[in-house]
């Protein structure tokens, strides 16, 4: 099996060359700026540094004045980047990386790319997607004779789960379908099958719920394997969406408690854990569903679970009209917008929105379902496009009374969820 390109995993979504390169990181030490967090700023900036460095090292020519500046360029990057505070998690990622480009040649090409990989997983986690896609392409550069295709397809499937976030969603779907194809062609059942949930998981984004459903039903049916129990409960959690999706609510809740009785480490567990609140709140199920968001709000330590989390508990604070409470995560929640991924940025909008309808602030729901409206189709989120677009209607339509009194979501039969909150209750008595 021949090597294979990383390049074609970015050629997609390539967008004209920014000079200076690199600028997600500035941009983002812009914004953390203008929120007055100036360590974070300065961090941002130190990543900029680094990335660059990495850039140059990549295009080292062996000229004497070319490693004279290079080495320079790595003591003056080392220099800034010990003065930040030692207490950022991030600043770790960063050291390591200068500390594998030494001032002796060869250099380690091996230990700068497993440094960008750790480096470009924290960011995911963080949901620093575009930094994260940025610090990929130079792990990618730095395989100069291509990757062998089993390290080929890990590699395309975490770059499709990055594009995905980020709404790239063509180039995404280009980089799932070659982490597919890889992981078949090196025998990989594993990467495969998870490549297919990402493909399903872009599908159903984009409002094609009966191919994201024919997807998640054909990995289900590869997952009888022991050594394929966190695909099932990923697929579960997946055909719970698609679920939801199609207003099937008391089979999606069903099949994501299926996902969270599946799911076999921390990090999955709470972001099914938050994606059945989410579920719960929907059908009015309150209780239930604070008790799960609760928990993963405070264990979770993954940006992207913790902030659905959070997220969800707005929106379950404005059904039972808890002002305070809503106020309180609206707060926790908008402090790290700057952060959130589209679609995340859209659900945070809506939950607000329909909050403050909630709350009697009609205006103020305005401003944010039409924030969140111009995101989603930014980003072409068509699933809550449409789902925004009927709220705003139903603001046109009533006073600006109305809106604050109605009743929570119903018509749902949940007499069969007993068994699913009694379960939950137990488990946040036992975690929190």
């Amino acid at each position: 099996m021949s090597n294979r390109d990383p390049k074609v995993l970015f050629e997609a979504s390539r967008r004209p060359r920014e000079i200076p390169g690199h600028r997600s990181f500035l941009r983002r030490a812009r914004q953390e700026h203008e929120q007055g967090r100036e360590a974070d700023s300065q961090l941002s900036l130190a990543a900029f540094l680094v990335a660059s460095l990495v850039d140059r090292m990549l295009r080292l020519t062996g000229e004497t004045g070319d490693l004279d500046g290079f080495r320079w360029q790595v003591r003056s990057t080392r220099h800034f980047v010990r003065e930040l505070p030692e207490n950022h998690a991030e600043r770790a990622h960063l050291v390591a990386l200068i500390d594998t480009m030494d001032d002796e040649l060869p250099l380690d090409l091996a230990g700068v790319r497993m440094s960008l990989m750790a480096y470009a997983y924290f960011l995911n986690q963080e949901s620093r997607l575009e930094n994260a896609l940025d610090v990929l392409e130079l792990a990618g550069r730095s395989h100069r004779d291509g990757l062998p295709v089993e390290e080929f397809a890990s590699f395309a499937m975490f770059v499709g789960r990055v594009l995905r976030r980020l709404a790239s969603f063509p180039p995404a779907e280009v980089a799932y379908q070659e982490a597919v194809n890889a992981a078949r062609s090196a025998g990989d059942e594993h990467t495969e099958l998870f490549s297919k949930l990402g493909l399903a998981n872009l599908y159903r984004s984009t409002g094609n719920l009966r191919r994201s459903q024919e997807l998640v039903e054909e990995v289900l049916g590869r997952t009888e394997r022991a050594a394929l129990t966190d695909v099932r409960a990923a697929a579960y959690s997946d055909l719970s969406a698609v679920y939801d999706g199609q207003g099937r609510r008391i089979e999606a809740v069903a099949m994501e408690y299926q996902a969270f009785l599946a799911s076999i480490d921390d990090a999955a567990r709470w972001r099914t854990l938050a994606n059945l609140g989410a579920s719960l709140a929907a059908l009015g199920e309150y209780d239930a569903a604070r008790c799960a968001l609760e928990v993963v709000a405070a264990r979770s330590e993954v940006f992207g679970s913790r902030t659905n989390a959070i997220i969800e508990l707005l929106g379950v604070a404005s059904a039972v009209q808890d002002e305070l409470g809503f106020r309180r995560y609206l707060h926790e929640a908008a402090s790290r917008l700057d952060a959130m991924p589209p679609s995340m940025a859209v659900d945070y909008h809506y939950q607000a929105g329909v909050g403050m309808a909630r709350f009697g602030s009609i205006s103020r729901s305005r401003e944010y379902l039409t924030k969140g409206l111009a995101l989603a189709e930014e980003h072409r989120l068509n699933t809550w496009y449409f789902k925004i677009e009927r709220v705003l209607r139903g603001l046109v339509a009533c006073p600006d009374d109305e809106m604050a009194s109605r009743p929570a979501p119903g018509g749902v039969d949940v007499s069969s969820l007993g068994e699913i909150a009694s379960g939950l209750r137990e488990f946040a008595t036992a975690n929190l």
